[in-house]
């Protein structure tokens, strides 16, 4: 699935910025009109260590109204987690309200496929984690949440690349110091693991978009493309026009031309 990915593709700064206007002012009318209808929307951030999910959430959140949005950071459980509560319960804690926009940077696939790569599940009791996650993505889904799935691809070689490089920047060193600061070393472990997880994984009203991102112009304009895209069929599927975005800047302009004195 992944090996069918073109990671040359590349977007000029002219057609980055064109694109980017237009989908930053559709996607703020756009949350409006999720708050307006009350559809809660929950978006996950995947992919490889350096593919860019940080920039990518940065990217998103930008034209947003801060008030009706959250970004969650998976972390490892604690230890009442651990022994007290099903694995999937802090993700239940995470789940949008009416009308609200979470967004997962990273989630539970992150910590299925960890514990796969670690040896904790073995490939049986992995099957069996994965059919609890799609049961649970099918009552969000069937409740009405609006599920967003990102997986960044990048080539072993780019991410290689972008690891060490981390090693010079003072803004980035600290992330070679973490556990997963040399996994392009687990490249191909990791690869057959992802693999198996996007081909069980698509459910109806929630498939994956994989995201070409050896590019981080064309990654951006993808993310932003593919969450506007989504939110404009969930509002239709609920039998709500989607807010125009051309209507809405002509409705902004002043009739008359504002002279303006020095």
């Amino acid at each position: 699935m992944l090996e069918i990915l073109d990671l040359n593709l590349k977007l000029e700064k002219k057609q980055y910025k064109a694109a980017v206007d237009r989908l930053e002012t559709e996607l703020a009318l756009l949350q409006r009109a999720v708050y307006e209808n009350k559809i809660p929307v929950l978006i996950l951030f995947e992919g490889w260590d350096g593919s860019g999910k940080g920039d990518s959430i940065g990217q998103l959140v930008e034209p947003m109204d801060p008030r009706g949005f959250r970004v969650h950071t998976t972390r490892p459980p604690d230890s009442e987690e651990i022994t007290l509560r099903p694995w999937l319960w802090r993700f239940w804690l995470r789940i949008p309200g009416e009308g609200e926009i979470r967004i997962l940077d990273r989630s539970w696939y992150f910590t299925l496929t960890m514990k796969r790569l670690e040896g904790e599940l073995d490939r049986s009791a992995w099957q069996l984690a994965m059919e609890e996650t799609k049961a649970f993505e099918r009552q969000l889904v069937d409740d009405g949440v609006v599920l967003i799935k990102f997986w960044l691809h990048l080539s072993r070689k780019e991410q290689k690349q972008r690891i060490k490089a981390w090693k010079d920047d003072p803004y980035q060193h600290w992330r070679t110091k973490q556990p997963r600061g040399q996994t392009y070393r687990q490249y191909d472990d990791i690869f057959e693991i992802i693999e198996d997880t996007l081909a069980r994984s698509s459910i109806h009203g929630a498939p994956w978009s994989l995201v070409e991102s050896e590019d981080h112009l064309y990654r951006r304009v993808k993310v932003l493309d593919r969450t506007v895209e989504t939110l404009r069929r969930a509002l239709a599927a609920r039998g709500v026009t989607p807010p125009d975005p051309a209507a809405s800047q002509a409705e902004a302009e002043p009739a008359e031309p504002v002279e303006v004195h020095a």
